[in-house]
């Protein structure tokens, strides 16, 4: 069986150095940080400095290249997920076993995701009590395993916040597929962990399958540049202990700078005529967002899920079949946009930004096709990440010095474990390699 953590057979064709593809995504990264500001002159030119390097990686067929790079190991490191799930012989396999905690979906699927970075770090099958009958046989079996024998090597994965952090948690990934993937894409281990979020959440239904496909479609094929934006708004549940309520404003600032860019980019395709209306996808659990968003920006298009599914607003009736059905929607549809505006304090913003990156029908590295109005990016259970400075930004930081980074930030920056905080544009993150000889038993 082959350890999903060491690709083989990776290499083909002739492959490009990676210098241009790191040198575009720094630029882009500093052009569309400095577009996000408030809408000043600079914002303006930062926003068309970004849409022509986008439009030059286009040209170049850099894009594309990148783009089905990553479809391809996407395939191989899905194949290899299942291979490790379906041993020959589950008598004779070793296994990560778990349970499923009770809390929202999107916190089961983070728990069920750090067991199975385990067990790919491990070379071991995971296997989770209670998955099917969690989960209303909504999703394919994890394992073709259906029990584990008494004698069997087992390891056991604790809920994360009982778990110790080891050198096996995230972000730590192989050497391998490190040196495969950064230059295809700036986080790594977010698209790995992508993908293992990906497997776990593959379909039974075909048909459930294609009325996603078909709403994403139809979004976009009504919509200005044929691109649609996510929202998700939080404001029921967990706002009073994890979260505070944004207007929507807040989400419809970054939406708005997103539609610009896309004009300026259809600007220098010559589309200059493109009169459909803008459409966005409204995911929330308040159902008085919706109409305050249609009240407030009447030039957009909001589209929510409809009738068809059940409301998540009685918090209860998201642990019925239904209910997962209609979060399992949203976050499937907020993952499908070409852009989403979120708050990454959110599990549900956090498992669709994720998934983003495997979807690579259309673009390649898609770090920054999210936005989150309140905190950075960050996966529960992790190692405090290191990351090497590339541009100086006195007198705090000078190029080539390395940083550590423990806790979450503001979106655009990072806050170090010595009280600094920095841009995020002038930081790129080292991969944490997973060790060669680490004793599970420490």
């Amino acid at each position: 069986m082959t350890h999903p953590w060491k690709p083989t057979h990776v290499h083909e064709g002739n492959v490009e150095p990676e210098g241009y593809d790191i040198l575009f995504r720094r630029a882009l990264s500093i052009a569309l940080h400095l577009g996000g500001t408030k809408g000043d002159g600079a914002s303006i030119w930062s926003l068309e400095m970004a849409s022509r390097l986008i439009l030059m990686d286009e040209v170049g067929g850099h894009a594309e290249r990148r783009r089905r790079e990553l479809v391809r190991l996407g395939k191989l490191f899905q194949k290899q997920l299942f291979l490790l799930q379906h041993p020959t012989n589950c008598s004779t396999a070793r296994f990560v076993e778990t349970n499923v905690p009770y809390c929202g979906f999107g916190c089961q699927i983070h728990h069920v995701v750090l067991a199975m970075q385990l067990a790919v770090a491990t070379n071991r099958t995971l296997f989770v009590h209670g998955f099917d009958q969690t989960f209303h046989g909504l999703f394919l079996p994890l394992t073709n395993c259906t029990a584990i024998g008494k004698h069997q090597s087992v390891i056991q994965q604790k809920r994360v916040f009982d778990a110790p952090i080891s050198p096996l948690s995230p972000p730590a990934l192989s050497a391998e597929w490190a040196s495969l993937l950064q230059p295809l894409h700036e986080s790594p281990y977010l698209w790995l962990r992508g993908h293992m979020i990906k497997y776990a959440i593959r379909l039974k239904d075909a048909a459930f399958s294609q009325q996603i496909n078909s709403k994403c479609a139809n979004l976009r094929r009504g919509s200005y540049g044929q691109v649609f934006v996510g929202i998700h708004v939080r404001r029921t549940d967990k706002l009073l202990s994890e979260a505070k309520s944004f207007p929507v404003s807040s989400y419809m600032e970054r939406v708005e700078q997103y539609y610009g860019l896309i004009k300026m980019c259809n600007a220098l395709k010559g589309m200059l005529n493109d009169t459909r209306r803008r459409n966005i996808f409204l995911a929330s659990d308040e159902p008085s967002v919706y109409a305050e968003a249609r009240q407030q920006y009447p030039e957009y298009s909001f589209h929510e899920k409809g009738t068809f599914f059940q409301s998540n607003t009685d918090v209860k009736s998201r642990f019925t079949r239904e209910g997962l059905e209609s979060i399992f929607f949203d976050i499937m549809l907020l993952a499908h946009a070409d852009f989403l505006v979120c708050t990454f304090s959110s599990n549900v913003c956090r498992m669709a930004h994720a998934l983003k990156q495997t979807l690579n029908d259309h673009y390649a590295d898609r770090t920054h096709h999210t936005a989150s109005v309140d905190t950075g990016f960050f996966i529960i259970g992790s190692q405090k990440s290191k990351w090497k400075v590339w541009l100086d930004y006195p007198p705090f930081v000078k190029r080539g010095d390395v940083v550590e980074v423990g806790t979450p930030s503001t979106f655009g920056s990072v806050e170090t474990t010595e009280n600094t905080v920095l841009p995020q544009f002038i930081l790129q993150e080292l991969p944490i390699l997973l060790p060669s000889n680490f004793n599970i038993s420490q």
